[in-house]
């Protein structure tokens, strides 16, 4: 992880979706992917696979049920994971469309 810098920004509920957003500080002439694993009550509920990652990423996601939910962040330079976190819990009443 020398030389990278990833922000990664808290986990949101509003509008009825669940909003995450990172920003990388790149190095010239490297490749940089992401990924992300959505967990529901500590379970992975959806994988998103590998795409290109650009410096500023925003991403949303619906929650279906009320829960915790979490995601876990992985970036990839030239093909190797770099980064690999988890955001912040939040719970989310899906009926009622709000947070605790």
């Amino acid at each position: 992880m020398f030389g990278l810098k990833v922000k990664m920004g808290e986990l949101e509920f509003k509008r009825n979706k669940l909003f995450m957003t990172f920003d990388i500080k790149k190095s010239f002439g490297k490749s940089y992917e992401y990924a992300y694993y959505i967990y529901q009550d500590d379970q992975i509920t959806e994988r998103i696979w590998y795409q290109d990652a650009q410096a500023n990423m925003r991403f949303s996601v619906m929650p279906i049920y009320s829960g915790s939910y979490q995601i876990r962040l992985f970036i990839k330079e030239n093909g190797e994971i770099i980064f690999n976190e988890l955001s912040n819990l939040l719970w989310i009443d899906a009926i009622h469309k709000k947070t605790n």
